[in-house]
C-alpha cells in the first residue's frame, strides 16, 4: 500500500475504490460512514473533508480540545487580527462570512455526543439545539478565562444565555427527581452546590469571595493558564491557603524542578492527575512549559492565613465572625448526608485506588461535578481529605473546619459571576421543581439524547481487565488513570460508535472504540509512534493498546517505521498514508495569486516553525538554533539575505537570545503567528521555506510548502522516505550546522531557482502526496475491514 503510483495508477486505484464506495451505497442505501476521534492540527477535519468530495459520510468530533490549530477556522476561513492559541475567541474574530460545517463538533465531550445522536437520529430541531448549547458552553469558559485575566467580554447573546439557562434548568430538575434528601419545613427550596475547586483541591468551605477572578498576575502574559490556580490573595484564608499548599506541596514542586531543568520529572499520582485534566483541556501541563519563578508561592505552612488561623492541632480553622443567618439547619443536613452516604465510598476509593460500587447519592453526586467537568471518584483526592467529625456527635458552625459547605443563599455570589468562578469557587443554584417546566420540549432532547444505551459495559469491563493486566509493572497512577478514562469517557461513547461503519481514532483515541469492543476501528498516526507508546505512562498505555489492535494503523511519518516494526504492527495492517491535505485548495490558491517579482539581489528565507530547541521533550524539539548558527557563519562571507521567524514557541526568548549573540540581528525580522492564506502568501512570496532539522520526515510546513512549489530546507531521510512514498521528495535535506550553511550557500547560488526545485517539489507533491491517493489508501483498508 505504500508504492506510489503515476497519474493513470493514482486513477485506476481510486476509481476501484470508488467502486467500493458506490457497491456500499447501493446495498445499504446509504453512503459509508467514518467517524473520525480527534484533531490534532486539523488532520482529522482536513481528512473528513476530502473523504467527504468522494461521497464518504465522514463525521469529526473534537471532544475537549480548542486549540487554535484544532479548530477549522484555523483551516478554512481568512480573518485578519491575532487570536488566542489555547483558546480562540471566533466571535471576536471577523472570519470573511465563513461557518464551521455540521459535520465537525467540538466541545465537552457529552454535549458532543449528545450532539451527534441528534443529528445523526435526523432529529434536526434537537440538532440545533444541541449546537448553540456548544456554542454556548465554549462562550462561558471563555468568560471564565477574561474573568482570570481581568478582561471583560461582551454580554453572551441572548439565545446562548437562554439555551445554558436550560441546561442548568434540566440539571436542576434531574437532582430534584432523583434526590431523596428530606426538605425542612421553613425551606421549600433545596440548595445544592454546582460546583466546587478545581482537582487538585480538596472539598472546602465555601465563599463567594473565593470565586472572585484573581488579580492582574505579573507573568500572566508568560503563564496565563496558570491564572486558575492562583485564587485572590485576599480572599477567604482556608480554602485559598488548602488550595495552594496542597498545588505548592504535591504538584509545583515536580513543576519547578522541570522548569529549571528541562527535564519530565518522575512525579506523584497528584501530577499526573494535574497533568490528566489540563490535557483533556489543552492546557500546559509541563514545568519546562513555563517560567521557573511562576511556581514559587509562599509557603502556606509558614505564614498565618489572612482570615484564619491555626489550632493546637494544625487544623486551619476560620476565625471570621459567623453569618449571623447560617449554616442553618440545612447546611448541617447536607453536611451529614455527605459525610454518611457520598463520602465513606470516596475514601474508599482514594485508599484503595479502586472505583467502589456506589449508591444513588454517590451517583448524583458523581454526575453532578461530571457536568461541570471537577473530579469524582476518591482517587483523584487525598485520602484523608474525607475525613470529617461525626455530623451526629456534633452540630457544625460557621468557624468549623470541615469538607464541605454550603455557602449561604443570601450572600452567594450571583449566576452572572459562574464563568469567573468555574474553577476556584462555588456557586449555588437552586433545585427547581416547577411543574411548567417538566415538560418542557428541550429536556425531552436530553432525556432522548444525553445519554445512550451502553451494550459494551461487559465487554469493556473483560478488555479493561486484560489491559491491565498487560501494564501492571507500569507506574500505580498510570493505571488507575487508564481505568478512569474508560469508565468515564470512552464509555459514554458506545452507543454512538454503533451508528458508523468505520471509527477512526487520531492520536491515542483509538482507544475509545478497542476498549468499547469495536473491532471495525483504525489508527490514525501523526508524530504519535515516535515515543509514546514506549513510555510506562497513561498515554503510553493507551497508545499501545489501541495500536496493536486496530484493524488497520495509517502511518504518517516516514520516521516511525522503526517504532512500527518494534511494535511489531503486521505489515498488512500497516498503511503508509501521506498527511491528508486538499491540494485542490492549494492549487486554486496558487493560481490565483499574484505573486510579486523577486530581487535576486535579496534572498528571503522564512521559518514559520515553532521555536522549540532547548527544552523537553525531545521528540517535539525542531533545531531552529542549527539554522541560526548556520545563518551566522555564511552572514561572515558577506552574503546578503534575509530571514523571517514566527514568534511562537517554548523557547522564542532563547532564540532571540542566540540571535543577539551571532551578531545577526540586522538579517532578522519577526513576525506574529499568521492565518493559512497568509502563511500560503509568505510560503510563495519566500525564496525559500525552512522547516525543522531534529526530525528526519515530512511535516506540515514541508509538505505544503512543496505543494506550493516552494523549496524547502528540512531534515530527510531520502531512503526511508522513498520507502514510505515510492519516491524522496526533492528537499534540501539538512540536519546540521553544516549541512544547513551548505543549503544555504546553494540557495544564494540560485536564488531565482533557474534549477527548478521548487517546480519539482510541486510535481512530486502531484505524483505521491494527492488527496486522491490518501482517500483510495485509506478506501482500501475500509473495503478490508467492511468485508470482514
Amino acid at each position: 500500500m505504500g508504492v506510489a503510483l503515476g497519474r493513470e495508477g493514482h486513477d485506476s486505484e481510486l476509481q476501484g475504490q470508488l467502486a467500493f464506495a458506490k457497491e456500499f451505497q447501493r446495498a445499504h442505501d446509504r453512503p459509508l460512514r467514518v467517524l473520525h476521534i480527534g484533531n490534532i492540527a486539523n488532520n482529522a477535519y482536513n481528512n473528513a473533508l476530502i473523504q467527504r468530495r468522494f461521497g464518504i459520510e465522514a463525521d469529526v468530533v473534537c471532544y475537549n480540545y480548542y486549540h487554535v490549530m484544532g479548530c477549522p477556522e484555523w483551516e478554512a476561513a481568512s480573518f485578519d487580527g491575532h487570536v488566542d492559541n489555547m483558546f480562540p475567541d471566533w466571535w471576536a474574530t471577523e472570519l470573511g462570512g465563513w461557518r464551521r460545517p455540521d459535520w465537525f463538533v467540538q466541545g465537552p465531550v457529552l454535549d458532543c455526543l449528545s450532539y451527534l445522536r441528534a443529528k445523526n437520529a435526523g432529529d434536526s430541531e434537537a440538532t440545533t439545539f444541541f449546537w448553540t448549547l456548544l456554542q454556548a458552553r465554549y462562550w462561558e469558559m471563555l468568560d471564565g478565562i477574561a474573568a482570570a485575566e481581568s478582561r471583560v467580554r461582551p454580554p453572551m447573546p441572548e439565545h446562548l444565555a437562554d439555551t445554558i439557562s436550560i441546561a442548568r434548568d434540566f440539571q436542576d430538575f434531574q437532582l430534584s427527581q432523583a434526590s431523596r434528601i428530606p426538605e425542612p419545613l421553613d425551606r421549600p427550596t433545596i440548595v445544592l452546590p454546582e460546583a466546587s475547586i478545581e482537582p487538585e483541591s480538596v472539598l472546602s468551605r465555601t465563599s463567594p469571595a473565593v470565586s472572585m477572578a484573581a488579580p492582574p498576575n505579573p507573568q500572566i502574559e508568560q503563564s496565563r493558564a496558570l491564572a486558575d490556580e492562583y485564587p485572590n490573595p485576599e480572599g477567604p484564608g482556608r480554602l485559598v491557603t488548602t488550595y495552594r499548599s496542597l498545588l505548592t506541596k504535591y504538584v509545583f514542586v515536580h513543576l519547578r524542578r522541570e522548569a529549571e531543568t528541562g527535564v519530565v520529572a518522575r512525579s506523584s499520582l497528584a501530577v499526573a492527575i494535574w497533568r490528566s485534566q489540563r490535557r483533556s483541556r489543552g492546557l500546559p501541563r509541563f514545568g519546562f512549559e513555563f517560567p521557573a519563578g511562576v511556581f514559587t508561592i509562599p509557603n502556606p505552612d509558614a505564614a498565618t492565613p489572612a482570615a484564619g488561623e491555626s489550632n493546637a492541632h494544625g487544623t486551619l480553622r476560620d476565625t471570621r465572625a459567623p453569618n449571623p443567618k447560617g449554616p442553618s439547619r440545612l447546611t448541617s443536613i447536607y453536611r451529614s448526608l455527605l459525610t454518611k452516604y457520598v463520602f465513606v465510598h470516596l475514601r474508599r476509593e482514594a485508599e484503595t485506588g479502586v472505583a467502589a460500587w456506589s449508591s444513588l447519592a454517590v451517583a448524583i453526586w458523581r454526575s453532578q461535578r461530571r457536568t461541570r467537568g471537577l473530579p469524582r471518584f476518591g482517587f483523584e483526592f487525598p485520602a484523608d481529605v474525607f475525613t470529617t467529625p461525626d455530623p451526629d456527635a456534633a452540630t457544625p458552625v460557621a468557624s468549623e473546619s470541615i469538607v464541605l459547605a454550603i455557602p449561604d443563599p443570601d450572600t452567594a455570589m450571583t449566576a452572572a459571576s459562574t464563568s469567573a468562578a468555574v474553577d476556584v469557587g462555588a456557586l449555588v443554584i437552586p433545585v427547581v421543581t416547577r411543574p411548567e417546566i417538566i415538560d418542557r420540549l428541550e429536556f425531552r432532547y436530553f432525556e432522548k439524547y444525553g445519554k445512550g444505551e451502553d451494550r459494551s459495559a461487559s465487554q469493556r469491563a473483560a478488555l479493561l481487565g486484560d489491559v491491565l493486566r498487560q501494564f501492571t509493572d507500569y507506574p500505580a497512577e498510570a493505571l488507575v488513570s487508564v481505568e478512569a478514562f474508560a469508565s468515564t469517557v470512552a464509555n459514554e461513547f458506545a452507543d454512538v460508535l454503533e451508528h458508523y461503519d468505520i471509527i477512526q481514532g487520531y492520536s491515542i483515541d483509538g482507544f475509545i472504540p478497542f476498549i468499547n469492543g469495536f473491532k471495525n476501528y483504525t489508527c490514525y498516526e501523526h508524530g504519535t509512534l515516535r515515543e509514546v507508546p514506549f513510555e510506562k505512562s497513561y498515554n503510553g498505555i493507551l497508545c499501545s493498546a489501541s495500536y496493536k489492535n486496530a484493524a488497520f494503523s495509517f502511518v504518517t511519518n516516514s520516521d516511525v517505521l522503526p517504532s512500527v516494526k518494534r511494535l511489531k504492527l503486521k505489515r498488512e495492517r500497516t498503511v503508509y498514508l501521506p498527511h491528508a491535505f486538499d491540494d485542490e485548495k492549494i492549487s486554486t490558491f496558487r493560481a490565483k495569486l499574484k505573486i510579486p517579482v523577486r530581487d535576486a539581489k535579496v534572498t528571503t528565507f522564512f521559518s514559520p516553525t515553532r521555536h522549540h530547541w532547548h527544552a523537553a521533550p525531545a521528540s517535539m524539539q525542531k533545531g531552529n538554533d542549527l539554522f541560526l548558527r548556520a545563518a551566522a557563519q555564511v552572514a561572515q562571507t558577506d552574503r546578503d539575505f534575509r530571514i523571517i521567524l514566527v514568534e511562537w514557541g517554548v523557547d522564542v526568548h532563547r532564540s532571540k537570545e542566540l540571535i543577539r549573540e551571532l551578531g545577526i540581528e540586522d538579517m532578522v525580522s519577526w513576525i506574529p503567528s499568521l492565518n493559512k492564506a497568509e502563511l500560503r502568501q509568505l510560503y510563495c512570496s519566500s525564496d525559500v521555506v525552512v522547516d525543522q532539522f531534529m526530525i528526519p520526515a515530512m511535516g506540515g510546513v514541508t509538505f505544503e510548502a512543496m505543494a506550493l512549489g516552494c523549496r524547502v530546507i528540512t531534515n530527510l531521510d531520502e531512503a526511508q522516505s522513498a520507502e514510505f512514498f515510492g519516491a524522496a521528495p526533492p528537499c534540501l535535506a539538512a540536519d546540521s550546522i553544516e549541512s544547513c550553511a551548505a543549503r544555504i550557500f546553494e540557495v544564494l547560488a540560485d536564488p531565482l531557482d533557474d534549477d527548478g526545485r521548487g517546480d519539482a517539489a510541486r510535481l512530486w507533491f502531484e505524483k505521491c502526496h494527492s488527496a486522491r491517493r490518501v482517500v483510495a489508501l485509506q478506501l482500501a483498508a475500509y473495503r478490508t475491514i467492511c468485508a470482514a
